[in-house]
């Protein structure tokens, strides 16, 4: 999942040093990420154009689907939604030893 956040820092930010910023990494493990990722994918996601970095086509056509995955894993990763006895229509039902 660390490279799955990196590549989606990596290609909303446009920069290692953004990415490394937005996940509050140094921009030299954010470099280690992008090295992992292009080896991984084969392509290398991002190219330096003069001063900027600009996303290959691979990386154009991945990132809504990379961006959507990470939204769904955080999703699953996030803490259970607090009991809410007031307003949840579950029923519990608590067995006492002694009235039985």
């Amino acid at each position: 999942m660390n490279l799955l956040a990196a590549l989606d820092a990596l290609l909303e930010e446009g920069s290692v040093a953004g990415a490394a910023a937005r996940l509050h990494v140094t921009a030299p493990a954010m470099s280690r990420s992008l090295g992992r990722i292009r080896r991984t994918t084969g392509d290398q996601v991002l190219v330096r154009t003069g001063r900027t970095m600009t996303p290959t086509p691979y990386a154009i056509a991945v990132r809504e689907q990379v961006h959507e995955l990470l939204h769904q894993v955080q999703g699953v990763l996030a803490p259970s939604r607090e009991l809410d006895l007031v307003h949840d229509d579950a029923v519990i039902w608590h067995r006492h030893p002694h009235l039985c």
